[in-house]
C-alpha cells in the first residue's frame, strides 16, 4: 500500500481523509485518522473490517482484491488459501475476495 500511495503521490493523511469521506458516504459513522492509516499500511491489523477495507480500496483507487494481493495470495498457495477459509477465525471479507477471484478465472 505503501508503494502505491507514493506512486499516486499521496501522503498518509490524504489517504486517511479521503477514506473517512468514503467511510462516511457508506453511511458509516468511523473515523479515521491518519494514523489508523498508517497501522493498516504497516499490516496492522492483520484483518480488516469490510467497510475500510473497501474505502481503502476506494481512497487508492484499486480493487479490495488488489489490496489484498489476491492474485498473488491465491494463484500461488490456492490450497492454504483454501483451509484457511474453512477455519471459524477467517475473516467475511476474505471469503468474498476469493469468490470474487474464482469467478474472475472462470
Amino acid at each position: 500500500m505503501k508503494d502505491l500511495r507514493e506512486q499516486l503521490g499521496l501522503t498518509q493523511d490524504e489517504v486517511a481523509n479521503k477514506v473517512a469521506a468514503a467511510l462516511r458516504e457508506m453511511g458509516s459513522k468511523k473515523d479515521f485518522s491518519q494514523s489508523q492509516y498508517s497501522r493498516y499500511e504497516k499490516g496492522i491489523p492483520k484483518l480488516w473490517p469490510q467497510d475500510v477495507m473497501e474505502a481503502v480500496a476506494q481512497a487508492l483507487g484499486v480493487t479490495s482484491s488488489y489490496l489484498l494481493s489476491v492474485e498473488d495470495q491465491f494463484s500461488h498457495h490456492s490450497d492454504e488459501v483454501l483451509e484457511w477459509l474453512k477455519k471459524p477465525e477467517s475473516a467475511p471479507y476474505a471469503k468474498e475476495a476469493f469468490i470474487a477471484y474464482l469467478k474472475e478465472q472462470a
